[in-house]
């Protein structure tokens, strides 16, 4: 007998894809702050250089990321707006 997919089966997955994803996403920002004798990236003031290190580190693991992601801001399945994400990581973790 197959199990059943039920709204509480559905929300665990969910929940453990985004800690997996999440994890991924620290463990990369924290090499990319580590990188030994790379001073720029430790005490960088320029987020893009940054910012850009990481989209580095998260593709070379394997991840999806879009930079500056335009999306649809809904409330109470209404539209309400638009704005860009600086990073959508795993289509889930802006």
């Amino acid at each position: 007998m197959e199990p059943q997919s039920t709204p509480n089966t559905q929300m665990g997955d969910c929940r453990d894809r985004l800690d997996a994803l999440s994890r991924q996403v620290i463990g990369c920002a924290l090499t990319v702050m580590r990188t030994p004798g790379d001073r720029v990236l430790r005490e960088s003031l320029f987020e893009k250089v940054y910012k850009n290190a990481l989209v580095h580190a998260l593709r070379k693991a394997g991840v999806t990321v879009a930079q500056q992601h335009r999306m649809v801001v809904r409330y109470d399945d209404v539209v309400v707006g638009d704005d860009t994400g600086n990073l959508l990581v795993g289509n889930i973790v802006l």
